[in-house]
């Protein structure tokens, strides 16, 4: 953001993070489908299994690895395609969560190189509001599992 967007301006460099977002995207979903089988045989022989998720929401599913933190984009993509997530849904809520986090520190990036201090506060706080929901649908979903 910092050296894209003072040539390109803020919204053609976020334009192209979502190109390559949704290729990275789209890439790693179907690799993901290809060597799920190999992993669910690897699994089996050592006397394991892949999680099935099908009696949860889609969308609360990728939400909830989407903005966990610590976990790379790579490996996110990973999880989510072995846990055979559909494809609608692993776009939509992935790119709208990554898309909130890619906007906070482009604005933030763009703010330092450009002088523009106003926009720090913008980048800074999209950021923390993203981190924010995350601790709070964790908290809720740990309320919600020990109350049942």
């Amino acid at each position: 953001g910092a050296v894209y967007s003072p040539v390109y301006g803020l919204a053609g460099t976020l334009g192209g993070i979502c190109l390559g977002l949704m290729l990275n995207l789209l890439l790693s979903y179907y690799a993901s489908r290809i060597f799920r089988a190999p992993v669910a045989r690897l699994l089996k022989r050592f006397g394991a299994s892949l999680p099935d998720l099908s009696g949860l929401p889609a969308w609360k599913v990728i939400l909830l690895v989407r903005i966990t933190p610590g976990a790379p984009l790579m490996v996110q993509n990973l999880l989510l395609g072995l846990a055979a997530m559909p494809l609608r849904p692993y776009l939509i809520v992935s790119m709208a969560a990554e898309i909130l986090i890619a906007l906070g520190y482009l604005t933030a990036g763009h703010s330092f190189a450009t002088g523009e201090w106003g926009l720090l506060p913008v980048g800074v706080a999209l950021v923390l509001i993203v981190v924010l929901v995350a601790s709070l649908l964790r908290d809720r979903m740990k309320v919600k599992k020990s109350g049942q």
